[in-house]
């Protein structure tokens, strides 16, 4: 296949080649630095496939499209830290259920459903959680599954992911993300584009926040939200926090938040 760079010489890479793939065969110093691509005027990661014919632009860390990326990495980070939070309380990481965790245009969230309510004094343990996640330079992978194979990772297990599943229209890839490994490591169903968490782009943090339904308190109801960025304005009762909340798919609030971004 042939894709063509910014200053439209061309370059020929093998059928399924990726931004990687790009970045490699234009030398060590590209391989290092790339963190994803603008593809046709799409942002891209390094995994997705290429299409043929097409205009690709790398991206580095000192690019602002990375901030898109690395937010959307730490959504990743941000759930499987919750997940691994609980599994140290002893509860299973599979009784925390996941909904979506996109980002948005200051920042991202995630809905989380936890086995038991969160409360302030497990922020700081989720964020030490977040950073040792970061420090472990965990491999990326990304990978394609059939509807009937998603579905049978999630029917019986997570209903919000079935749902998504389900809603993801015929034909469509049903595409994965998959960092560390399967038993240690985080997979989420996802469209992507991400980058690999590394130590290299710590975050730096005001330290996540939560609230309950009413601003404040023990949160009831089984679904909270992570959220984080910039947002336009701060939640209610959270006073010197940076943080922005929606309401859950079933009705209830709540979130985890904070200040993030890349320190480049």
């Amino acid at each position: 296949m042939t894709v063509y760079l910014p200053d439209g010489k061309p370059l020929e890479l093998p059928e399924g080649a990726t931004a990687k793939d790009v970045a490699r065969a234009l030398g060590e110093g590209w391989e290092r630095r790339a963190v994803g691509a603008i593809v046709d005027g799409e942002l891209y990661d390094l995994l997705k496939p290429l299409p043929q014919g097409a205009k690709v632009r790398l991206l580095t860390e000192k690019d602002p499209e990375f901030q898109t990326l690395f937010r959307h990495t730490l959504a990743h980070v941000l759930a499987q830290a919750v997940k691994e939070f609980f599994r140290e309380k002893g509860y299973d990481p599979e009784s925390v259920r996941l909904g979506v965790g996109p980002v948005i245009e200051k920042g991202f969230y995630y809905d989380i459903e936890a086995p038991e309510p969160l409360s302030d004094e497990d922020l700081p343990a989720i964020e030490a959680k977040m950073r040792e996640i970061l420090k472990r330079d965990l491999p990326l992978r990304r990978f394609v599954l059939s509807r009937e194979e998603a579905l049978a990772r999630y029917r019986g297990k997570d209903p919000y992911k079935t749902e998504l599943v389900l809603e993801i229209p015929e034909g469509e890839e049903i595409s994965f993300y998959q960092q560390g490994d399967e038993a240690y490591g985080f997979t989420d169903l996802c469209r992507g584009p991400t980058s690999p968490p590394r130590a290299a782009s710590p975050p730096t943090s005001s330290s996540p926040t939560w609230r309950g339904p009413t601003g404040g308190g023990t949160k009831t109801g089984p679904c909270c939200s992570g959220s984080t960025g910039w947002p336009s304005a701060p939640p209610r009762n959270l006073k010197n926090t940076s943080g922005s909340w929606r309401r859950p798919r079933n009705g209830t609030t709540g979130g985890l938040g904070g200040s993030w971004s890349s320190s480049s």
